[in-house]
């Protein structure tokens, strides 16, 4: 796959606004932001992927998706969400819209959810358990001129099996 060498830039995780995709050891991280203090990632790809985790001074700096760039989750027409699927890095769709999943890096014994929007704001929690979730979407990179036209398939999501199967 090919994209636009204006669509990257090489920044501090920091630096990113809550929402931006960027690159962290090789794999795609979702910059979040939950509650007014805690500033994170959620791990799309890789052996800790659904896992979010607090933003450490001393970051180095990655590649980014940056303005006018941007991404947006992609569904199959024939899938049908379902509401069994597990939390962690499905789509769940919510009356508030497309949420994503993870659990809190934090907690060692018992798995804590959180929640985030698509501009990577948290949410609460509590009408999470009633969404339809899609265990199987796509982040799709586009440009702001053209919000829905993709530009290409940035990575596959796939948690039937609670794996991920992933392009980059």
């Amino acid at each position: 796959m090919k994209i636009p060498a204006q669509a990257y830039a090489y920044l501090h995780p920091a630096d990113l606004a809550p929402g931006q995709l960027f690159k962290f050891r090789g794999s795609w991280a979702l910059r979040v932001l939950h509650g007014e203090d805690r500033q994170g990632f959620l791990m799309l790809e890789g052996e800790r992927a659904g896992t979010v985790f607090d933003l450490i001074a001393g970051m180095v700096r990655s590649v980014s998706i940056i303005e006018p760039f941007g991404w947006f989750p992609m569904v199959s027409g024939g899938d049908t969400p379902s509401p069994d699927a597990d939390i962690a890095l499905t789509l769940n769709l919510t009356n508030e819209g497309p949420l994503i999943g993870g659990t809190d890096a934090r907690d060692t014994w018992d798995r804590t959810y959180i929640a985030f929007g698509l501009d990577g704001c948290g949410v609460e929690m509590e009408d999470l358990h009633r969404a339809m979730r899609f265990d199987q979407w796509s982040v799709e990179l586009y440009h702001r001129d053209r919000p829905f036209s993709s530009l290409g398939v940035l990575l596959e999501l796939d948690r039937r099996q609670n794996q991920d199967h992933h392009s980059s």
